[in-house]
């Protein structure tokens, strides 16, 4: 009788424990919900964290020290590569040159070009404010606007975030494009992102 009391209570203390387990890891959900991305491109090594659902753009996260020295990553809320990607992520390590001599120069540059491909009230710039990422000052504007039929993400109106900064000679831009029904998760999944950018010397 004793016996089976204490089998039966070694029973009852394992069953609570898997259970406690199996709780933890269902509220925590970190491993699940994103995943670390360790890189380098053009001379610049930096890591950061993004949502699984994302999908990386022809192995942009491989590390590659040659052109083109973007990471892509791209949320299709469909999985069908039929479908037009409704979010689109971006890091560019650009080069200082005549036409882009820095960061704010950069920045202008962009916003003009939407500007310009943007005629008539597609284009509304909704703000252009200073911001620190991995304790490097920038900034970030935000902005609505229309891409051409080519772009993957379709030629529909999105919200897109830019931030632009200057780091060890060259220019960082960070961007996120989408879709006006998807902006509060673009809004998170960007702000995550940059709080998670660190650079890595």
């Amino acid at each position: 009788m004793i016996k089976n009391k204490g089998f039966r209570s070694v029973t009852v203390i394992a069953i609570i424990i898997i259970l406690m387990t199996m709780l933890l890891s269902i509220s925590c959900g970190c491993d699940n919900e994103y995943r670390k991305a360790t890189v380098s491109k053009n001379g610049v090594r930096f890591s950061f964290d993004y949502p699984v659902s994302y999908k990386d753009s022809e192995n942009s996260l491989i590390s590659y020290e040659q052109e083109p020295y973007d990471v892509i990553l791209y949320h299709n809320k469909s999985d069908s590569p039929k479908e037009l990607d409704d979010i689109i992520f971006d890091i560019s390590i650009e080069d200082r040159d005549p036409f882009s001599p820095d960061a704010k120069t950069g920045m202008d540059n962009l916003i003009n070009n939407y500007k310009e491909a943007n005629i008539g009230n597609k284009f509304i710039l909704l703000s252009r404010l200073p911001i620190k990422i991995a304790g490097v000052q920038g900034e970030q504007a935000i902005f609505d606007a229309m891409h051409p039929p080519e772009s993957p993400i379709g030629s529909d109106l999105s919200e897109m975030r830019e931030v632009y900064f200057d780091y060890d000679g060259k220019i960082i831009n960070i961007g996120i494009a989408a879709h006006v029904e998807v902006v509060e998760k673009a809004k998170a999944d960007f702000e995550h992102i940059l709080k998670t950018f660190k650079f890595l010397d």
